[in-house]
């Protein structure tokens, strides 16, 4: 995507939930802000790990025990920051 490697693209987004889940414990007053940040972070992430589960099903017919470990955690991800976000 963008020239940007998928290994990156996958560094950037973890390294940002993280960056993010930090700044929840160690700032509470920014709760709300940093919820919004996770739940969104997560959304693209779990959206793009849509689309590489659809690339490999249906353009390259061959998975990735990795890539789909990584599209489940993204799942995860995804639902646990709505949930963080509704409360």
């Amino acid at each position: 995507m963008l020239g940007i490697r998928n290994e990156a693209l996958g560094v950037i987004f973890f390294g940002l939930l993280f960056i993010a889940t930090l700044l929840l414990l160690y700032y509470p007053p920014w709760a709300l802000l940093i919820s919004k940040l996770l739940f969104v972070t997560a959304l693209v992430g779990f959206l793009y790990s849509l689309f590489l589960l659809y690339l490999q099903a249906f353009v390259i017919k061959n998975f990735c025990l990795y890539c789909i470990a990584s599209a489940f955690i993204a799942t995860l991800l995804f639902i646990n920051s709505f949930a963080l976000l509704t409360g």
